[in-house]
């Protein structure tokens, strides 16, 4: 016996049902899947690839701290040229890790603040040190409360 033909609109709700239950049974590899397709719609599709050599002329370090870079690699750009969250070979600056990345965001990409803000930070860690140092401890403290 033959079988009937599906409607278009059967067949376009068998695929929405099995895409779903595909997804749900895979949900780690379509993440990925989806994050590579969501990179490469950000920052063009060569970007794994500028990732990997920068990362390798970069000595695995971030380029702006030098520590060693983690597992969540982040594409430094010049928000002037791109918006957030997509960048091209023009604004690229290099691999950062997220510290950095966030500090340089809090900052607006402003070097003469970072400045100020790290001449501040040292004109008042040594003074501050100092007390720390003369301060008692918080044991002692504890004990002569209790006495």
């Amino acid at each position: 016996m033959p079988r009937a033909r599906l409607s278009d609109e059967e067949r376009r709700t068998r695929a929405i049902l099995s895409n779903r239950r595909y997804r749900a049974e895979n949900q780690q590899e379509y993440r990925t899947r989806e994050r590579v397709r969501d990179r490469r719609f950000r920052h063009g599709l060569t970007i794994h690839e500028w990732i990997a050599a920068t990362v390798i002329a970069q000595d695995g370090k971030c380029y702006l701290c030098g520590d060693p870079l983690g597992q969540r690699l982040i594409v430094d750009h010049d928000h002037l040229c791109c918006p957030q969250g997509f960048s091209c070979p023009a604004c690229r600056r290099g691999v950062a890790c997220d510290r950095c990345n966030r500090l340089i965001g809090q900052v607006d990409d402003d070097p003469a603040l970072l400045r100020r803000i790290a001449d501040a930070l040292e004109s008042v860690l040594g003074p501050t040190r100092a007390r720390i140092a003369a301060k008692p401890a918080q044991t002692d403290l504890l004990a002569t409360e209790e006495s």
